[in-house]
């Protein structure tokens, strides 16, 4: 009886007790009110085991119902955010796309930018060689109007002055001293 009752080791230990003790010789007659006596405990043990058996079951069977309650609200929930993810998953691949565009356009732009920037540069280039090559030309005309109104106006200058000088030296008078600084001083202010 005791190897299909594994799990009963303390009665199985009082049981096989009580075996050793009929096998010690004692009578059964003295034993029986002893064992009535400790059967009789025993049930009103088990009796109150029962009673926190059954208020322990009413207080699972309560939590089970609580947690069928709440697993269904995680479910509805649970079913909520993963509607909620795909929305935010869509709403990210629509900036990633408005991303890709606005990378593309602003691209398209920077080179029209590069592309205007070489225009104009190009532009102002040509524009300042011909500016420099007008320059150039007008100076050049400048030039050639001064040569042609006084051509020689330098060289007469000098003449003069070589002139007055080798008159000074002949005929050193005061009058001449002061023609001859006259002249060194029109000669300096015109060119020279």
């Amino acid at each position: 009886i005791l190897k299909k009752f594994p799990n009963l080791k303390p009665p199985r230990r009082k049981l096989q007790d009580y075996l050793s003790e009929k096998a010690g010789g004692s009578s059964e007659s003295d034993n029986i009110p002893t064992l009535k006596t400790e059967m009789k405990a025993k049930r009103t043990e088990a009796d109150s085991f029962k009673g926190e058996i059954e208020s322990l079951s009413t207080e699972l069977d309560k939590l089970t119902a609580e947690n069928k309650e709440t697993a269904s609200k995680v479910d509805k929930l649970t079913k909520k955010r993963a509607e909620l993810q795909k929305q935010i998953n869509a709403l990210f691949g629509e900036r990633d796309d408005v991303k890709k565009d606005f990378s593309r356009q602003w691209a398209r732009f920077k080179k029209f930018l590069d592309a205007l920037n070489k225009e104009r540069d190009a532009d102002r280039k040509a524009r300042e060689e011909q500016y420099r090559k007008e320059r150039e030309e007008r100076e050049r005309l400048l030039e050639e109007e001064e040569m042609k109104k006084k051509p020689w106006e330098a060289e007469i200058a000098l003449c003069d002055q070589l002139i007055a000088y080798l008159q000074n030296l002949q005929n050193p008078s005061k009058e001449k001293k002061e023609q001859v600084a006259e002249d060194n001083s029109v000669v300096e202010r015109q060119g020279g």
